[in-house]
């Protein structure tokens, strides 16, 4: 994949944004690269499609990527096949105006937080009741109630959204 700069991969993402901001309850991957397509002027590589994944443009898969960073930054939500922008994210794209400023605050915020998880280790613990187990099975994932409310109304939104849809396929 060709490397973009952190100016077009944060202006990508502030376009994605700002069409989350317009539909607060979210939409699917599909409909976002879409209409962040149609803001941005697509550059001749953007409208090339991958030799090795016909079908795959590569703006579409850029996109994705770039989202990582706000995603990991807790900026922005994938779940059920939907795309939410959280609290924090709609904090940040008012923020950070400047598009390689925005990249790089979410890149280092990324860090930061990966910085604060603990070590992946792969020998057994003891779990206290005799058996051992690994890190990874022993891990608690994230549960609703850690989410903040407001996140959770939006969530809720999507879950409707995605029922009344049907299944919406993978969460990009």
């Amino acid at each position: 994949m060709a490397e973009i700069s952190k100016e077009r991969s944060g202006e990508m993402v502030r376009a994605a944004f700002e069409v989350l901001i317009a539909n607060p309850e979210g939409l699917s991957p599909r409909d976002v690269i879409a209409q962040v397509a149609a803001k941005l002027i697509l550059t001749a590589d953007d409208r090339r499609f991958y030799e090795s994944g016909p079908g795959q443009r590569k703006f579409d898969r850029r996109l994705r990527f770039a989202t990582i960073g706000p995603v990991k930054a807790g900026w922005l939500v994938k779940a059920n096949g939907i795309w939410v922008i959280t609290p924090e994210g709609e904090a940040a794209y008012e923020t950070f105006t400047d598009s390689g400023d925005f990249t790089r605050k979410a890149t280092r915020l990324y860090r930061v937080r990966k910085k604060s998880q603990p070590d992946v280790i792969s020998d057994d613990i003891d779990t206290g009741d005799g058996k051992a187990s690994t890190l990874a099975s022993a891990q608690v994932r994230r549960t609703a109630q850690d989410f903040p409310e407001a996140l959770r109304r939006r969530l809720r939104c999507t879950d409707r959204a995605a029922t009344r849809e049907g299944s919406l396929g993978r969460d990009g």
